[in-house]
């Protein structure tokens, strides 16, 4: 099957939160969908681990000992660091909610939490500002995020059109799709998009994918359309 990741091994949260109850129920919620977090009570001390260390994001309170949420905010983009941060805080502060995000916060969630719209909103912030994941299937090694494709040990060259093809290929996971669906997705604002186009492209992608289990890469599905090879989801 396709190994997909929906957050890369490295994604890390800083949660800085005096609250120890509420800090390690965060905690246990993020665990859950496989995200790393490190708690920090003491806003001095998650000021400097945020200056010194690569998060992912950052889930800041504002009443916090030594350093304000807001301070920490303020420093680290004053600092060029741009890691994204959503603000957790008593909602009844008086323009706690404009101070954020005129301090450079991405978010702002007030207490008491609505759990469920805080891990759409950790998510949604992880997905926008991390890499895309690594996809690897059978020989085929991709980077989104580069748009590199290695098929076994050998790197390929593949136009953009040729890169979209194989990425809706691999995501349909052997399902076919027919040759208007991959216009649609592939070949859209194309003015020649045409079923002939889509045959045409397919047999480039053909020449330079070459086999896999002794069959071609990507197969035709008489009357139906394309999916790639089945034996890639047979592993």
């Amino acid at each position: 099957m396709v190994n997909w990741q929906s957050f890369p091994k490295f994604t890390r949260v800083l949660l800085i939160e005096d609250d120890i109850i509420l800090s390690q129920f965060i905690k246990r919620k993020l665990d859950k969908i496989g995200i790393q977090i490190r708690v920090v009570g003491n806003g001095a001390v998650g000021l400097n681990e945020a200056m010194k260390n690569a998060y992912s994001l950052l889930l800041v309170d504002i009443g916090l000992p030594e350093v304000s949420g807001l301070t920490i905010i303020d420093k680290l983009r004053k600092k060029g660091i741009s890691t994204p941060a959503i603000i957790i805080t008593d909602g009844k502060l008086p323009g706690s909610e404009k101070a954020s995000f005129a301090k450079g916060a991405n978010l702002y969630h007030p207490k008491p939490l609505d759990f469920d719209l805080l891990n759409i909103q950790v998510s949604n912030l992880l997905r926008l500002h991390s890499p895309k994941p690594i996809i690897e299937v059978g020989d085929l090694y991709l980077e989104p995020n580069k748009r590199y494709i290695r098929k076994a040990d050998k790197e390929l060259e593949l136009s953009f059109k040729e890169y979209e093809l194989i990425l809706l290929l691999i995501s349909a996971e052997g399902n076919i799709l027919s040759r208007q669906e991959i216009i649609n997705r592939t070949l859209r604002g194309v003015t020649d998009s045409d079923e002939g186009s889509v045959d045409t492209l397919v047999s480039r992608m053909r020449r330079k994918l070459g086999k896999y289990a002794n069959k071609h890469v990507i197969e035709t599905v008489n009357g139906l359309g394309f999916r790639l090879n089945l034996s890639y989801f047979k592993l």
